[in-house]
C-alpha cells in the first residue's frame, strides 16, 4: 500500500479513530525509511511487545501491507498492469515490468482515493503534522544502533512539500514513478510522452477502479467484521 491508501482504510477502522500522530506517522515510516535507505527494514517480531504509538503504527502498515498484497484487488490489478505494461515498454528499456506494475498499482489506488476524496490528503498530513523529528530519528537510531544522518531532513521534506496532494491529476503520476524508477537503477520514463498516459495509466486507473470494490470488501471481511 502507499501513503493515502494506509490512511484511508485507517480512517474506516473505529479503533483508529482518536489515533495519535504518532501512530499515523508509524504507519508512514516504513516507506520513508526505504526512500533513505532500502537495506533497513522493521520487522514485526522485533516490536510486538512494544506499545508505544509509534511501533503500534508501524505493525499496523506490516500487517496491513501483508493483507493488501495477498488481496484479489492486488493480484488482478497487478497481473492486468503488468501484461499493458509488457506491451508498451521496449523490451531494450532498462525497466523492470513487474516492479513498475507493483509501483504503479499502489499509486493509482492513491489518486482513485482522492478523486473520491479530494481533501484526503490534506487530513493525511495534519493526521502527522504534529511529530517531533527529532524524537522520532533518536528512538530509530536507538532501533538499528546506529546514527541516521540526514533522516531529519527526509522527514522534514515528507511533511513540508505535500507531493501528495498533487496526484490527484493523473499526468502528475508520471514524477513519483521515475523517483523509484531512478532510485532503483532503472530508467525514468518520458514525462512529456502522452501516449505513455494514454496507453499504459489511464488503461491500469481503469483496471484500478474496476477491482477496487473487491478490496473493500476483502478489508470489511477482514478487518471490520471482527472490529479489529
Amino acid at each position: 500500500m502507499n501513503y493515502l491508501t494506509h490512511y484511508y482504510f485507517n480512517t474506516q477502522r473505529s479503533v483508529y479513530a482518536s489515533a495519535s500522530a504518532e501512530f499515523h506517522f508509524g504507519v508512514v515510516l516504513p516507506d520513508i525509511l526505504s526512500v533513505y535507505d532500502r537495506s533497513l527494514r522493521f520487522h514485526t517480531s522485533q516490536i510486538h511487545a512494544n506499545h508505544d504509538e509509534l511501533w503500534q503504527g508501524i505493525i499496523n502498515h506490516l500487517e496491513m501491507d501483508t493483507f493488501f498484497h495477498r488481496s484479489d484487488f492486488f493480484k488482478n490489478s497487478y497481473d492486468g498492469t503488468r501484461n499493458i505494461l509488457k506491451k508498451e515498454i521496449s523490451e531494450k528499456l532498462n525497466i523492470r515490468p513487474f516492479f513498475l506494475a507493483h509501483i504503479l498499482v499502489e499509486i493509482l489506488l492513491d489518486h482513485v482515493l482522492l478523486t473520491q476524496s479530494s481533501d484526503l490528503a490534506r487530513r493525511f498530513y495534519e493526521s502527522i503534522g504534529a511529530v517531533r523529528i527529532k524524537d522520532i530519528v533518536h528512538i530509530l537510531e536507538k532501533h538499528f544502533d546506529h546514527k541516521l544522518d540526514g533522516l531529519d531532513v527526509l522527514i522534514n521534506k515528507f511533511l513540508v512539500t505535500r507531493f501528495l496532494e498533487t496526484y490527484i491529476d493523473l499526468n502528475n503520476l508520471i514524477y513519483p514513478v521515475n523517483r523509484m524508477l531512478t532510485r532503483t537503477h532503472q530508467e525514468a520514463l518520458d514525462v512529456h510522452d502522452k501516449i505513455l498516459v494514454g496507453n499504459i495509466l489511464q488503461p491500469s486507473l481503469r483496471m484500478v477502479r474496476d477491482h477496487f470494490p473487491k478490496l473493500i470488501h476483502q478489508f470489511g471481511k477482514t478487518f471490520l467484521n471482527s472490529q479489529q
